[in-house]
């Protein structure tokens, strides 16, 4: 969508904040979204990122680490970091070249910007913004409505003379001055993903970009609804109260993240501040709870010691179906663990939205915002993934937070004071329904995220809405002003807009709640997400890097290339370690999902007691 609507121009390079104290914060943010009406800073992307990022996907760490090795996993986990930093910046980068490029001339309102085309320059472009070739000879002048895509004071000039008073057509790239060097680009237009796969790549490239995302977030957010539903049946009684029931918990997640997949992120950051406490909160209750039994509680572990530490014994599954705990390698758990450090580090499809409210001072620093909220997550998972695995071996469950229902931490609850128990209690209840309110948090995100990239498949329909207002609104704009006319269109197209947003989201978010009523298994959702989001994540940003570098070379000069964004990830050796990697992994996991599925159809078979597949 396009924030320029949302966001005024009041004249100021960024918002007047008070002192930063951390104790502080989330007052500080609140009263920050209260008060600016340019978007938000550093801080709040900060909060935003590390939602999108922190999602159920941790709940499957240790679950991915069991299988195939706490050091091969935490490996995994670091590999996939470093080149989920890589791709971000290389979306972020993409973004920044987009909106210096549509100030071109030539590409001002273009669909597809034929002027960046490998066979598109200077010399063959005309008024009527389309490349035709030059013959051999042919002077840039000789024809009528020829004209440069560049400044030629700033970046060159077509030099029409030359020493025998001939014409030659040539463009002549003169050394710029520092003042030319440092130009003061301001965006008309901000890009989604979509858009600019459409713009660097084609339409090809764009359908498959949507097909893989939509694949991915329709599946993350069936996983997201998942987890709610297997969090509040593992805490109630199904069998007292019968009306607990998958169905009737789908409606009531619905009620709660329905309206707020519906809002813009500028009205989530109070929401949004206080689920990052509660995670944080609930991940440290799991890691804590993890070393303190390692320490001290053989009761629910596997361990075979009769001693402190009480480390899980290793367990070689002699199939499939069976449950395995390593400390070192297993590739047979490399698909399940990729797919789940994938999916729980991925959120390169929401930077265009992520970096667009920021003022362009705080830009540049959105590089280290990023690569200290990556840092973070990646820090999280592998202590939650090694010493949860550590201690529940191969009895870890897909969520992770499950295998904390009735955990008593070493205590024994029959003799132990009221107090304990009450804490006990109070303990494995925040990290069993922990998910249930970090999804409330996080599924909104992606369903605005999901909404805003599929509103672009449709760029007329805010059109079509505006007309079918026109049609309702009949003849009441005749009974008032020119004034009045012209401010009622303009209400009625912000309208139109706001309705076709809302649209968008709401087909975003309600079919992955009702697939979750027939589908509950996590692990194979992440695998799944995985897969698709393998072309959203890596391959697709490194092809826009590649494909707005050669673009920006071409029209704007080798000096353009770089942005606020660009580092030492922006290179060419860079871009083909990602889909070298990118080429095994997408291998490797999708033979595992075969295995998978297998193992989850001989599991179903086994618990209907048939002995056959079940259809």
């Amino acid at each position: 969508m396009d924030w320029t609507e949302i966001y005024d121009d009041s004249g100021l390079d960024e918002p007047t904040l008070p002192t930063f104290n951390p104790s502080l914060a989330i007052t500080r943010l609140v009263s920050f979204a209260e008060t600016t009406t340019i978007g938000y800073d550093t801080r709040a992307l900060y909060i935003f990122t590390i939602n999108y990022i922190l999602g159920v996907g941790c709940l499957g760490m240790p679950y991915g680490f069991a299988r195939c090795g706490v050091v091969f996993g935490s490996l995994l986990v670091l590999t996939v970091t470093a080149l989920a930093y890589t791709t971000v910046t290389y979306v972020a980068e993409t973004v920044s070249r987009a909106e210096k490029l549509a100030l071109l001339p030539c590409e001002a309102g273009s669909k597809c910007w034929i002027c960046l085309k490998p066979d598109c320059n200077v010399t063959n472009v005309n008024s009527l913004n389309v490349c035709v070739p030059i013959k051999e000879g042919e002077s840039v002048n000789s024809g009528i409505g020829y004209s440069p895509i560049m400044n030629s004071t700033r970046y060159g000039s077509v030099e029409t003379g030359n020493s025998t008073g001939g014409s030659s057509g040539k463009l002549n790239k003169r050394p710029r001055s520092d003042t030319d060097a440092s130009i003061d680009w301001k965006a008309e237009k901000s890009y989604e993903v979509t858009e600019l796969c459409t713009k660097f790549l084609g339409t090809r490239y764009r359908v498959l970009y949507q097909g893989c995302l939509l694949c991915l977030m329709f599946v993350g957010l069936l996983a997201y609804s998942q987890v709610f539903c297997n969090s509040i049946i593992a805490i109630i009684d199904t069998s007292m109260y019968t009306f607990v029931t998958r169905p009737s918990l789908s409606f009531l997640f619905a009620c709660l993240v329905v309206p707020l997949s519906c809002a813009d992120l500028e009205e989530q950051v109070t929401v949004q501040a206080m689920m990052m406490v509660a995670r944080f909160l609930a991940i440290f209750v799991m890691v804590a709870g993890s070393i303190y039994s390692i320490c001290f509680d053989a009761v629910d572990s596997e361990s075979l010691r009769t001693t402190a530490p009480y480390f899980a014994k290793t367990v070689v599954p002699e199939s499939n179906t069976e449950p395995s705990m390593n400390y070192v390698f297993s590739f047979d758990g490399f698909g399940v663990m990729f797919s789940t450090a994938l999916f729980s580090q991925l959120f390169q499809h929401s930077v265009p939205g992520l970096i667009r409210p920021l003022p362009e001072p705080q830009k540049k620093k959105v590089k280290r915002v990023f690569a200290t909220a990556l840092f973070t997550t990646a820090s999280l998972y592998l202590l939650l993934g090694a010493v949860s695995a550590i201690y529940f071996g191969s009895s870890t469950l897909s969520s992770i937070n499950l295998n904390f229902t009735n955990f008593t931490y070493g205590i024994d609850l029959s003799t132990a004071p009221t107090w304990k128990v009450l804490l006990v209690n109070c303990l494995s209840n925040i990290v069993v329904l922990f998910p249930a309110a970090d999804t409330i948090s996080v599924f909104p995100l992606i369903a605005n995220t999901l909404g805003n990239n599929l509103s672009t498949s449709i760029p007329k329909l805010p059109k079509r809405i505006d007309e079918f207002l026109v049609w309702k609104q009949g003849r009441d704009e005749e009974m008032v002003n020119a004034y009045d006319k012209k401010a009622i269109k303009k209400k009625r197209k912000e309208l139109a807009q706001k309705l076709n947003t809302i649209l968008w989201r709401l087909i975003a978010s309600i079919p992955p709640i009702l697939a979750s009523v027939f589908a509950s298994d996590l692990a194979f959702s992440l695998q799944l997400a995985g897969l698709s989001g393998l072309y959203v994540a890596f391959v697709c940003p490194t092809l826009l890097q590649r494909a707005s570098i050669n673009s920006t070379r071409r029209a704007l000069g080798e000096k353009e290339i770089m942005t606020v964004y660009s580092g030492w990830q922006s290179t060419r050796m860079m871009e083909l370690g990602v889909l070298g990697f990118s080429a095994f992994s997408f291998l490797v996991v999708l033979w595992q999902i075969k295995a998978s599925f297998e193992m989850m159809l001989i599991s179903e078979d086994i618990y209907n007691g048939s002995g056959k597949r079940s259809i």
